[in-house]
């Protein structure tokens, strides 16, 4: 018997997550969703099918009437009215079987009929990506691949703009060879309005050609620069560039990378092929002057490849220092205080100095060069044009060329030069646009926290429990091991304080349990299970984080603090803010949460940014806490008023806490100790108290 059931709103990041268990390759929502633009939450259509291709699966928006969706193709997304979405399972008759993602996500049967009043028309299909792991350059050519169709119309558009070229001298050649010796007036005109209605078409031709160029340059552009900047939020920290006002302006030299495929660059690029025809045309109108453009084009090649590889080296070079130049103006800006501060400001301008005259000594060489090319291609043009006329004058006189003719061969010649005049400029570009795909090949081939050929382990539940077996761990180009060997168990609902001097170590633990870097010996447990196994996100998603140093961004102070927990109600953020001891100041300041706090947090005190790191850490629910000298740089009273309010609020939690000050121990239970990477000693706060205070005083 037909079960009758309403059709409730749904959630397409949950019908997701249920299809990739359909598919045996199960993700969380969490994950599924890591890194998107999402906005309020919602996961609209043009980013389902980016979605999907994080889950492993490919997602195609179709148009199809319910009866009309072949059965090979279930199971499949259908989007319903008022932006709802459901799976459909199987339709059989008149009968449907679908499943609402996101709810108990049991098979409801209700009749075609009425799933068709809800029923919008649009569904995705779904189907499992089978593809092989990309190889080193698949992230360009996936997406050159996408607009292959639209690169077609240009060739196509090519041909004929290439082909219309033929007009204007073949016009001149009638007019003087049939025309004025008849004065044929009449045959005039045709030849006028057919050239006239060549140039229309001609002038269409080239409008779309350059229509179809941009569109295309700007799909590349949303889709590689989204590629590359979510390749960057990806990527290992372990394998983060040292020097990040350098590897900003690697991604910078997007633009000229970008810009080789939506200039004219391209077009002379495009049109270099067709000069074969303009020969041919030349050959079959003047014969032997063909030889002409024939030996020219290849002494501009000759000569453009001589003196390229002197070029390459001088833009590669250009490239480098621009990036030191770039990389210590960013310095110098975020540490403007410390320069005033050490009265450096003369230190600086020389290096800046520095900097500058030597990119202008490169760009010198590098346009000298580029001159050198232009000038040598127009001399011999210039010559070729000679050498025409010259030939044909010969070829007149014997009967073999008419005035017309020689008219056209001599046009048509400039015509196949043509594009050899941008020889140099193709040469800079090409070798800018390397340069700049080299950096942004590096930036793609960086390895990411969540490779697209492995799976992740879903836990429904994950409890607190971490521990640490034998974990060794070294940062990358360091000798020295930052921990050796450590061994420790926290129970879920813990209170544990790691000590230790500086350089021990006691940070470290807090980026392993994060996930940031993975341990080079031993293993670390999360639920008592392997941390490698679990999805990045997944563990971030249970842990409330407040690192050593607090990041703030450009923005007012709610979005600081509902960083990354965008669907936050204000009652939950004026909680959050209220135990973190930061609501006194934000009541009292006419803009409130709407206050701006600079870039980098600039506009607050060092307290105030540790405040809204301890709010954030709160706002994320999760139930453990992994607290980096929260209250470092707060004074007394607000340390005093932070750990009131936050007793009652871990009550049910576990907290890890790296701290100095002995004021903040009233929180935990337990005190772990360490000192040069090694554990120390680790158990009850009053004992290792002693410990400590006995060891300091027989020193």
């Amino acid at each position: 018997m037909m079960k009758k059931v309403s059709i409730n709103r749904d959630n397409r990041l949950a019908a997701l997550a249920f299809l990739t268990k359909v598919y045996q390759k199960p993700e969380s929502q969490q994950s599924i969703e890591s890194g998107l633009p999402i906005i309020d939450g919602e996961l609209n259509r043009d980013l389902f099918a980016r979605a999907a291709r994080r889950a492993g699966l490919s997602a195609s928006l179709q148009k199809r009437t319910l009866k009309s969706i072949l059965s090979s193709t279930l199971p499949v997304v259908l989007e319903l009215h008022e932006n709802r979405v459901c799976i459909l399972m199987d339709i059989a008759g008149d009968q449907a079987r679908i499943i609402h993602p996101g709810e108990d996500e049991t098979e409801l049967v209700m009749k075609v009929a009425e799933l068709e009043v809800s029923y919008s028309g649009f569904c995705f299909l779904i189907k499992q990506d089978l593809e092989e792991p990309t190889s080193e350059i698949h992230w360009f050519w996936n997406v050159i691949n996408m607009s292959k169709g639209i690169y077609a119309e240009v060739l196509f558009a090519s041909f004929f703009i290439n082909c219309f070229a033929l007009a204007t001298p073949l016009f001149i050649m009638n007019v003087y060879d049939r025309v004025i010796p008849n004065y044929a007036i009449e045959t005039l005109w045709v030849l006028v309005s057919g050239v006239v209605l060549v140039l229309l078409f001609d002038l269409i031709m080239k409008s779309l050609r350059g229509y179809f160029i941009d569109a295309a340059g700007k799909r590349a552009d949303i889709i590689l620069s989204a590629s590359t900047f979510g390749r960057i939020l990806g990527i290992k920290l372990s394998e983060k560039p040292d020097r990040v006002g350098y590897f900003a302006n690697n991604l910078q030299e997007f633009d000229n990378f970008r810009d080789f495929f939506t200039s004219t660059t391209l077009v002379a690029l495009i049109d270099l092929p067709f000069v074969i025809l303009f020969i041919l045309v030349i050959s079959s109108l003047g014969g032997v002057l063909a030889l002409v453009p024939t030996v020219a084009i290849p002494s501009i090649l000759i000569l453009g490849f001589l003196l390229q590889r002197r070029l390459q080296y001088h833009v590669s070079a250009t490239f480098k220092e621009g990036a030191e130049k770039n990389a210590m103006l960013i310095e110098v800006l975020s540490s403007i205080e410390t320069v005033k501060g050490m009265t450096a400001e003369g230190a600086m301008q020389q290096r800046w100095e520095k900097h500058n005259a030597l990119l202008a000594k490169l760009g010198l060489k590098s346009r000298l060069l580029s001159f050198a090319i232009v000038n040598s291609t127009q001399m011999i043009q210039q010559i070729a044009t000679i050498a025409v006329v010259t030939s044909g004058v010969y070829l007149i006189m014997a009967g073999d060329l008419t005035v017309g003719g020689l008219i056209a061969c001599t046009i048509l010649t400039g015509r196949s030069l043509g594009p050899m005049n941008q020889v140099a400029g193709i040469i800079t570009r090409f070798h800018h646009s390397k340069s700049a795909f080299s950096a942004i090949d590096r930036v793609m081939q960086l390895p990411t926290e969540r490779p697209n050929n492995k799976n992740f382990l879903k836990r429904g539940h994950l409890s607190s429990d971490i521990e640490f077996v034998n974990v060794g761990f070294s940062y990358p180009n360091q000798q020295i091991s930052a921990l050796k060997e450590v061994s420790f168990k926290i129970n879920e609902g813990e209170k544990v304080a790691i000590l230790g001097q500086t350089g021990s170590g006691k940070s470290t633990i807090q980026r392993l349990i994060m996930g940031f870097y993975n341990a080079t010996e031993g293993s670390i447990l999360l639920g008592n299970t392997d941390i490698n196994q679990l999805d990045p996100r997944d563990i971030r998603e249970k842990i409330g984080y407040v690192p050593q140093e607090v990041s703030l961004f450009s923005g007012t102070i709610r979005q600081n603090i509902n960083l990354g927990s965008q669907l936050k109600k204000d009652e939950e953020i004026l909680m959050a803010a209220e135990i973190a001891g930061v609501s006194k100041f934000i009541n009292k300041h006419p803009m409130g949460f709407d206050l701006d706090v600079g870039e980098r947090g600039t506009n607050l005190s060092g307290g105030q940014r540790q405040g809204l790191g301890i709010a954030r850490a709160i706002l994320s629910g999760g139930k453990t806490l992994i607290f980096d000298e929260p209250t470092a740089s707060m004074d007394n009273s607000s340390e005093k008023l932070f750990i009131e309010k936050f007793v009652p609020f871990i009550r049910d939690r576990t907290l890890v806490l790296i701290t100095h000050k002995a004021s903040m121990l009233s929180l935990v239970d337990r005190i772990i100790v360490l000192d040069r990477g090694e554990l120390l000693t680790d158990g009850p706060k009053k004992r290792v108290l002693e410990m400590l205070s006995l060891d300091r005083s027989e020193k």
